[in-house]
């Protein structure tokens, strides 16, 4: 094989990993039994204040950090407050029995609000 073939299969298989998100670090919390958990990703700058149907939520979601809230099976109103800016997200989310529901936050520097994007893991 060529070097310009070898380095086009590099830059492919960079541009293919670069695009994923790493599952497996979102399954190293198991809620207790029969309840679920919300994971926070906080990709914004600053701590996030957490607010689960209207009540705050100890600890705030650190930024660069995963924190997970443990909850009972249900519909949730999640309301993300970013401290220093303001800057927030309003959105309703499901909590499963036995599974995680991710919650990643990043910031979009031309938007006044959170960019929060929901999965659920394992």
């Amino acid at each position: 094989m060529s070097k310009g073939a070898w380095l086009g299969l590099a830059c492919v298989a960079l541009l293919v990993s670069s695009g994923c998100h790493d599952d497996r670090r979102f399954e190293r919390h198991t809620p207790p039994p029969g309840q679920g958990a919300l994971l926070v990703d906080n990709g914004a700058p600053n701590h996030l204040r957490v607010y689960i149907d209207s009540v705050r939520q100890d600890p705030d979601a650190r930024r660069s950090r995963i924190t997970s809230y443990d909850l009972d099976p249900g519909l949730y109103r999640l309301v993300l407050e970013e401290r220093r800016t303001g800057r927030n997200a309003r959105l309703d989310v499901d909590i499963l029995a036995d599974r995680n529901t991710v919650a990643i936050v990043d910031v979009d520097p031309d938007l006044p609000w959170l960019v929060v994007r929901i999965f659920f893991a394992r």
